[in-house]
């Protein structure tokens, strides 16, 4: 990697620390800041964080706390997102991030996405302040010796609000059966392995109990077959088990009212999804590579704030009930292999993507999908006739390598349709009349 293109990723948009890393660095050879550089991702030397700490050290400790939860677990995360996951914390979140906005600690696209930015040095210095707190008062812990320490032994820590926890940072692990239970003020719990194909070993026991507190759980690869007997799930926001053992979460019906996301992907033993009827605030569900996932649940059918699904190669699924309530505009159904037929979608939708799937034909409810735009069916070898009438809105209608025979007149109707792809559909005998909007037309190998 270019050396200019190394300090550029580290330094950013961020002139303080672009200045005070250039004069640290001044009079030393291109061999010792190729030494350096790596180093400055994970700690910082004495001058660079001392500048950078004028910042910190002038905030109002309400706004310090806001800082260091940023730094350690909402960084590019979105606006709403913190607030949700800060607003049972008695802090001013909003005006916070303002003050920490105007000081250039953070930075906030006001554009579609709103997303809270920390630059990563001031991450690094972040982690530096908490490291340098004395361990009794820390809300967040963050070093795996010392979180291990925590986790074996059987004192309270009530004043532990986060753990971020990197477990390829400790050898071997063995959680005491109360220690998270003893954390009764535990807001935020993410446990990941940045070392991405290492086994470590982690015993959690089974009668093992998460504080009820709890408003995000992020645990990368979960061990276990299921969540403790009595998960209490009330005041959860985010829940987040990419890659784990889970066979199913949990029995029965839960409280899931503050419940936005659900992130279940790359859970290969899955085979079952709990009632969600309760969790009428969720925005993101996310099941993709859940290869043993044979159905979704009816009762997501009346999740009207569900506007991110995605349910990629789940080779297993069968079963998908109707999306009509849901607030999705994007929808995609790609790798799912068994999916014989999908059902109505929402009428919001604006991209539909099914790809590679058993699906013989289409929905006759998308002709009321009126802002559909665009329509991907490509590798649909069961798709055998194109007979839904599309809303006029679509633009882009790709059936490559699909296995129709037919399509009817009603094509010359879409007066806004520009692409049409039909490379491949060795088995299509002839095409109708096309609309005189139509820009490209690909038909390689027909």
């Amino acid at each position: 990697m270019n050396l200019a293109y190394e300090v550029a990723s580290i330094c950013g948009d961020l002139p303080l620390g672009l200045h005070v890393l250039g004069s640290s660095l001044r009079g030393k050879s291109q061999a010792d800041w190729r030494d350096e550089l790596p180093r400055l991702k994970k700690s910082l030397d004495g001058r660079i964080e001392s500048v950078l700490k004028v910042g910190y050290e002038n905030l109002h400790v309400d706004d310090q706390s806001i800082f260091l939860f940023i730094a350690v677990f909402f960084n590019y995360n979105h606006v709403d997102h913190v607030i949700s996951m800060l607003e049972e914390s008695k802090l001013n979140v909003r005006y916070g991030m303002k003050v920490l906005a105007n000081k250039h600690l953070i930075d906030i696209d006001h554009g579609p996405a709103s997303i809270v930015v920390m630059h990563c040095l001031l991450q690094v210095m972040a982690g530096q302040v908490i490291s340098k707190q004395e361990l009794s008062k820390r809300q967040n812990l963050v070093d795996a010796q010392e979180i291990c320490y925590v986790l074996e032994k059987k004192e309270d820590n009530g004043s532990i609000r986060g753990v971020s926890f990197d477990v390829a940072e400790s050898k071997k692990l063995k959680i005491n059966a109360r220690a998270f239970e003893r954390m009764y003020n535990l807001f935020f719990l993410t446990v990941y392995n940045e070392r991405h194909g290492q086994q470590i070993q982690l015993h959690i026991p089974e009668d093992i109990e998460f504080p009820s507190r709890l408003r995000l759980l992020h645990w990368d690869a979960y061990p276990k077959k299921s969540l403790p007997l009595r998960f209490c799930p009330e005041n959860l926001v985010e829940l987040d088990m990419e890659n784990s053992n889970l066979e199913k979460l949990w029995e029965g019906t839960k409280l899931l009212g503050n419940l936005k996301k659900m992130n279940l992907s790359w859970s290969s033993r899955l085979d079952e999804l709990p009632d969600l009827s309760n969790a009428t605030n969720l925005e993101e569900l996310d099941v993709c590579e859940c290869i043993a996932l044979v159905e979704l649940p009816s009762s997501i059918s009346n999740l009207n704030k569900l506007d991110d699904i995605r349910i990629e190669y789940c080779e297993s699924l069968e079963v998908i009930p109707r999306l009509i309530n849901l607030a999705s505009t994007y929808i995609s159904m790609e790798g799912c292999s068994r999916l014989h037929s999908f059902p109505d979608l929402p009428t919001k939708i604006q991209t539909l993507r099914v790809i590679r799937t058993a699906v013989e034909e289409l929905p006759a409810s998308l002709t009321y999908c009126s802002r559909l735009d665009s329509v991907d069916l490509r590798d649909n070898g069961n798709l055998k006739a194109f007979l839904t009438e599309l809303p006029t809105s679509v633009t882009s209608l790709d059936l490559r390598r699909s296995g129709i025979e037919t399509i009817t007149d009603s094509i010359n109707g879409l007066h806004n349709l520009r692409i049409l792809d039909i490379s491949e559909c060795k088995r299509l005998v002839s095409l109708p009349e096309l609309p005189c909007s139509l820009k490209w037309l690909h038909a390689q190998n027909c």
